[in-house]
């Protein structure tokens, strides 16, 4: 199978991509707004967020090199790299604290992880693609609005940059329930734990910060003006607003 195939089949047929042209509601309740990018599902006639489009691309892509009989060593393997961000970040529980699996009130999505430390607030996404090259590849000028893809192999993975924005203006609205909070930054990191990353340089998308698993843990631990007493009082206000996604 050539890779073209690979990238027509992985691509759900069904959905395209579209420019919202006024508010709606995607099937797992995330509200989109005029403007915004959202996949438009020809063969149910509704608009999907792009998280969901993402998650339809992934599937697609499971179904198509997984052996259904290994079921269990393909969720292991999933599970690996979130369990690797996860123990990296619990060796610096003196600095940090971290919120797992949020769930945004009013929809279905959830967040990966909410890490707290001296610097402010991260929403942090673990994504493993093992020995994929990232790259961001940009595409316009002069007379055309300059438009950045996060591509990671072969794959444009842009849809999880869009996610990760929603998410970060969730955890901004939790925050700013409390005007105390109102100021504390809120940063974007999408930490892919085994991709090949440039040499120089670092990428960076729609304010979305892709890094390795060392760059990712190297910003969280950044030196800051949020000392332990702080910190407890930013966590249990966004464990106010952001509930466990199990309840």
């Amino acid at each position: 199978m050539s890779l073209a195939s690979v990238r027509r089949i992985t691509r759900p047929p069904n959905i395209k991509t579209l420019v919202l042209r006024r508010d709606t509601t995607c099937g797992c309740g995330t509200r989109m707004l005029t403007g915004e990018e959202a996949g438009w599902d020809r063969s149910a006639f509704v608009v999907r967020c792009l998280v969901c489009v993402a998650d339809a691309e992934e599937a697609a892509l499971d179904a198509l090199f997984s052996d259904p009989t290994d079921a269990p060593g393909m969720q292991q393997w999933v599970a690996e790299h979130e369990q690797r961000l996860a123990n990296r970040l619990a060796q610096h529980s003196d600095t940090l604290q971290v919120l797992n699996d949020r769930r945004i009130l009013g929809s279905r999505s959830t967040i990966d992880h909410i890490v707290v430390g001296a610097s402010g607030v991260f929403v942090v996404i673990a994504k493993s693609y093992a020995n994929a090259k990232v790259d961001v590849r940009r595409a316009g000028g002069l007379f055309v609005p300059v438009r950045s893809r996060l591509v990671v192999g072969t794959r444009d993975k842009t849809a999880l940059i869009s996610a990760m924005n929603r998410q970060v203006y969730a955890v901004r609205t939790a925050l700013d329930q409390n005007d105390a909070f109102a100021d504390v930054p809120v940063q974007a990191l999408l930490c892919i734990v085994d991709g090949v990353f440039p040499w120089i340089g670092t990428i960076d998308i729609d304010d979305v910060q892709v890094r390795n698993l060392n760059a990712t843990l190297r910003i969280v631990q950044a030196a800051g003006e949020y000392d332990a007493p702080a910190r407890s009082q930013l966590v249990r206000q966004l464990a106010k607003h952001l509930p466990p996604a199990d309840r």
